[in-house]
């Protein structure tokens, strides 16, 4: 019976088992590297979403912080405390420091792909 598996020409089980099992070991490691940079892409979108969320909520910090500075100049102006040359200079340098502070926070999303350049 073994010569007749091993004879030219005639179906070899041995063989055949031998190139299933490659091609089987071959699609097994394909489907783990696959699975690998898809957890590594995974993962990659969560850092960068959490990084946007991050720059999104210093955004609104930025904006809350100039309503309040805003609303505190304002409330010294009525009651008399600064003169409308100081106000109108404070809120100068107020809408300057916010202006740099979008600036940067525009650069900090450029650099992490959020925001076109």
């Amino acid at each position: 019976m073994l010569r007749v598996a091993c004879a030219p020409g005639s179906f070899n089980i041995f063989y055949f088992l031998a190139v299933s099992y490659c091609f089987v070991a071959l699609a097994l490691q394909e489907t783990q590297e696959f699975q690998a940079w898809q957890q590594q892409q995974q993962a990659h979108a969560v850092a960068q979403q959490q990084a946007m969320m991050m720059q999104m909520a210093q955004a609104q910090q930025l904006q809350v912080q100039t309503q309040m500075a805003l609303s505190q100049l304002q409330g010294q102006l009525q009651a008399g405390a600064i003169d409308a040359q100081q106000y109108a200079q404070q809120c100068a340098q107020l809408a300057q420091a916010q202006a740099a502070a979008q600036q940067q926070l525009m650069a900090q999303g450029m650099a992490q792909g959020f925001v076109p350049q």
